[in-house]
C-alpha cells in the first residue's frame, strides 16, 4: 500500500529465483514495466515483470493499493511551493528528508519534521491541517513529495536521490564504510570464466551482480575491477593471484587418429577441468605410435595403438605443465560422422550436462548411413556455453570402433518466470 501524491509511483522492489537461489538483476534477467499509478484505489497500481536474457519473455504483473488521505477543511490556505530539499545519496532504503518546508498561499511557511514511519508533523502549531508524503524514494533518481493543504489541493516537488559511490569500498575496518566486500584472492585460471567468488553487502544487504555492480578480472595484470551500475558508481580494485593452468589437470579426451591419416597429422581435444576446449596453439601434441601402428607410408594402420601426449609450448604463462600419456587405438573416423539435432533443453541457471538417452533420442547421428549410439560409439566429453540462454556446444569423442572428435549444438531456450 502507497500514500497518494498525484504523480506516478515506482515501487522499489527485488526478485528471487527459488530454484537457483540468487536475485535476479533488473535489466539483465527482467525487465520492469509501471502502470500509470496516479490514482488512488485498491489494487488500482501496476507492475509488471517481464523475463529477460535466460528468462522467457512472459509478462507477470503485480498490483497494489494506493490510498488518499482526507484532510479535514481548515482555513489554512493552499500549498503555494517549498523550500529546497537537499539532495540525498542512495541508501538502500526508503529517503525521507529531515525536515521539509512547506510554503501556503496565505499564510508563513510551514517547517514538516519526519516523524518517523513515513510521517510528518507540523512542529509550528496554529491549526494548519498538513499531509506530505513521500514516494519514489529508494532508487536513484527523482523522488516525489507531495503535499496537501487544508483546502484539499496538492502540490509536488521533486528532490534527487544519487548513485553511492563504490569507490574504496574494499577498504575493510573502515570506520563508516556502509560496504562489506569479500572476494577470493586467489583463482585458478580456465580457459573462460576465470572469475573469483564475490559478495558485496551494502548496509547489510546483499547486492546483485549484473544489477549493483560489474567484475571484470584481468589475468595477465592480476586484478580485478568491481564498478557500480545503477544504484551505484565509480569502481574499486584488488590483488588478484591467477594460478596457471597445469596441463597435468587437463584431460585429452578425443584423438583423431583414424585407419589411413599420417600420424603426423593426429590431433586431440584437450579439456580444462571446467571442460572448455584448451586452444589447440597453446600446446605441442607429441604422438608416439607402437613399432607396427605406421605403414612405410607413413600412415596409421587400423587397430593399432598410438600415445598421445599435450605440454604447454611455453607461449601462454597461464598454461604450464604437460597431460598424461594416453593411449589411443586406431579406428573409424568418427569426425565423418553425420548429426541431426531435433531437441533444446530449458534454462536452469546451472550447467546442463546432456545423458545418453537424451542424446539417443533427440540426435541422430550416423558413419556411412547407419545410426550409431551414444554410449556405445561415441561418448560426451565436454561442453562450452552450457549455462546462458543460447547455443550450446556438446564435444563427442569415438570409442568403441570409433576414433576422433565431433561436435553438436543444442539451443538453450529461456526458463519462464514463476516456474519452479
Amino acid at each position: 500500500m502507497y500514500p497518494w501524491t498525484g504523480k506516478q509511483i515506482k515501487p522499489a522492489f527485488k526478485v528471487y529465483d527459488n530454484v537457483n537461489h540468487r536475485y535476479l538483476a533488473q535489466g539483465v534477467d527482467f525487465t520492469v514495466k509501471y502502470g500509470k499509478n496516479k490514482d488512488a484505489g485498491t489494487n488500482v497500481g501496476t507492475v509488471t515483470i517481464t523475463g529477460k536474457g535466460n528468462y522467457a519473455k512472459t509478462g507477470t504483473p503485480v498490483t497494489f493499493s494506493i490510498v488518499k488521505e482526507e484532510v479535514p477543511s481548515d482555513p489554512a490556505g493552499q500549498v503555494s511551493g517549498f523550500g529546497k530539499i537537499a539532495q540525498q545519496t542512495y541508501t538502500g532504503s526508503p529517503i525521507y528528508p529531515k525536515e521539509i518546508v512547506v510554503k501556503l498561499k496565505n499564510a508563513d511557511p510551514v517547517t514538516m519534521e519526519y516523524k518517523g514511519d513515513g510521517v510528518y508533523g507540523n512542529k509550528l502549531t496554529g491549526g494548519k491541517e498538513l499531509l506530505v508524503v513521500v514516494t519514489n524514494n529508494v532508487n536513484k533518481g527523482s523522488a516525489t513529495v507531495a503535499a496537501t493543504g487544508s483546502n484539499g489541493m496538492t502540490k509536488t516537488t521533486t528532490f534527487k536521490i544519487n548513485a553511492k559511490s563504490m569507490e574504496g569500498a574494499n577498504a575493510t575496518g573502515t570506520l563508516g564504510n556502509p560496504f562489506e566486500v569479500s572476494i577470493d584472492e586467489s583463482v585458478d585460471y580456465r580457459i573462460k570464466n576465470t572469475t573469483p567468488e564475490v559478495s558485496i553487502k551494502y548496509n547489510g544487504d546483499e547486492l546483485v551482480e549484473g544489477q549493483d555492480f560489474t567484475v571484470k578480472v584481468d589475468t595477465k595484470k592480476g586484478k580485478v575491477t568491481v564498478t557500480g551500475k545503477n544504484n551505484f558508481n565509480k569502481k574499486f580494485e584488488q590483488a588478484l593471484t591467477v594460478n596457471p593452468l597445469d596441463l597435468s589437470t587437463c584431460k585429452i579426451v578425443g584423438v583423431t587418429a583414424y585407419e589411413g591419416l599420417k600420424y603426423t597429422a593426429v590431433k586431440a581435444t584437450v579439456l580444462d577441468p571446467d571442460g572448455n576446449l584448451v586452444p589447440a596453439g597453446k600446446y605441442t601434441l607429441t604422438v608416439t605410435p607402437d613399432n607396427d601402428a605406421v605403414g612405410s607410408n607413413g600412415k596409421l594402420i587400423g587397430g593399432k595403438e598410438i600415445k598421445v601426449q599435450a605440454k604447454a609450448n611455453g607461449k601462454d604463462s597461464l598454461i604450464t605443465g604437460k597431460t598424461s600419456e594416453e593411449d589411443f587405438t586406431v579406428a573409424k573416423n568418427f569426425g565423418k560422422a553425420s548429426i541431426k539435432v531435433t531437441g533444446s533443453v530449458v534454462y536452469t541457471g546451472e550447467a546442463i550436462e546432456l545423458d545418453d538417452d537424451w542424446v539417443n533420442t533427440n540426435v541422430t547421428v550416423k558413419y556411412s548411413g547407419s545410426v550409431i549410439k551414444c554410449g556405445d560409439d561415441f561418448e560426451i566429453v565436454g561442453y562450452t556455453n552450457n549455462v546462458k540462454k543460447g547455443t550450446m556446444t556438446v564435444y563427442c569423442a569415438g570409442k568403441g570402433g570409433f576414433s576422433g572428435t565431433k561436435n553438436f549444438k543444442v539451443k538453450i531456450t529461456p526458463k519462464p518466470l514463476g516456474t519452479k
